[in-house]
């Protein structure tokens, strides 16, 4: 970790989807910054590598619940990170930033930190919506599957407010659950099991949209970059029109490429936004009497 000058920047690089520990994070992105005089932290998420849960297979989450608390666990330590380097080791220059998954959870760490910090969102989603009911994801989902097990029940326990405990209890319960099942399966008929699996898929994850965050603090010193071949994703235009008027002025700007042609080989664009991102909040400490800056928004 660079030493010396005080207003040197620190960058927490989050992981994306799926990924095991830190060797692509620290060869693409963290050793080269260091050569830059940027110092990294590079977080290791919950549900992989050495955190993931022992009946875990792989990068596939066991529950669909076990995805709002990867993220917010994933938000929570980030944000004590850059607290306690901040107070302790003198950084003022902060800097949250990850592709994928990652993208999308330092956006949300840029809104709630209390204080400034930028933020980069690499081939982000504006929600995990999309990339599991609509993207490329949703087709390795077995829906009708889904639709007859419990845990779409307890989604729509954890929606109303009640305990996922308590929502467990209920359908690890023999009579309970067989009632549940003869109930879903005499409306097969005039219900779409497919459809109304992803219909309320859609209300649970849509607890991680961008667009329910605050604008943070320097939203001028945030970047969206958007792949225009990103198939992964899906079509989120609409999202992303929102949260440009919500975020104003947050820099939205596209890149043409795919998902993961994205994360792997532009690896150099990627450095490139984390360090303009720096030098957008090393500017607000050089000019603390300017007015706020006009940052131009790119259409993605």
């Amino acid at each position: 970790m660079p030493q010396g000058k005080q207003d040197r920047p620190l960058v927490v690089l989050l992981p994306g989807t799926g990924e095991h520990g830190f060797l692509h994070r620290r060869t693409s992105i963290a050793i080269p910054l260091s050569k830059q005089g940027v110092a990294t932290l590079i977080l290791e998420g919950p549900f992989y590598g050495k955190r993931k849960p022992s009946l875990q297979k792989g990068s596939k989450l066991r529950r669909v619940s076990d995805l709002p608390i990867l993220g917010q666990a994933t938000i929570e330590e980030a944000k004590s990170l850059l607290e306690y380097f901040r107070d302790h080791h003198g950084f003022s220059q902060l800097v949250v930033a990850g592709s994928s998954m990652g993208g999308l959870h330092a956006a949300m760490v840029a809104s709630v930190f209390p204080g400034d910090v930028g933020a980069t969102a690499w081939l982000a989603p504006p929600s995990a919506v999309p990339v599991f009911a609509d993207g490329l994801l949703s087709a390795s989902c077995n829906w009708r599957s889904l639709y007859k097990q419990h845990e779409l029940q307890m989604l729509d326990k954890m929606l109303a407010g009640s305990a996922a405990a308590s929502s467990y209890e209920k359908f690890d319960d023999g009579a309970a659950q067989d009632d549940t099942f003869e109930s879903l399966e005499s409306s097969d008929a005039k219900v779409d099991p497919v459809q109304e699996a992803k219909k309320r898929m859609r209300l649970f994850l849509s607890i991680t949209d961008i667009d329910n965050f605050l604008p943070p603090r320097r939203s001028d010193a945030v970047v969206f970059v958007v792949g225009t071949e990103d198939e992964y994703i899906g079509f989120t235009e609409p999202q992303w029109a929102r949260l440009r008027k919500q975020w104003t002025p947050a820099h939205f700007r596209t890149i043409k490429t795919g998902h993961v042609s994205g994360i792997l080989l532009e690896q150099e664009a990627y450095r490139k936004t984390i360090l303009e991102v720096a030098d957008l909040l090393k500017e607000r400490q050089v000019s603390p009497e300017s007015s706020a800056p006009k940052a131009a928004v790119v259409a993605a």
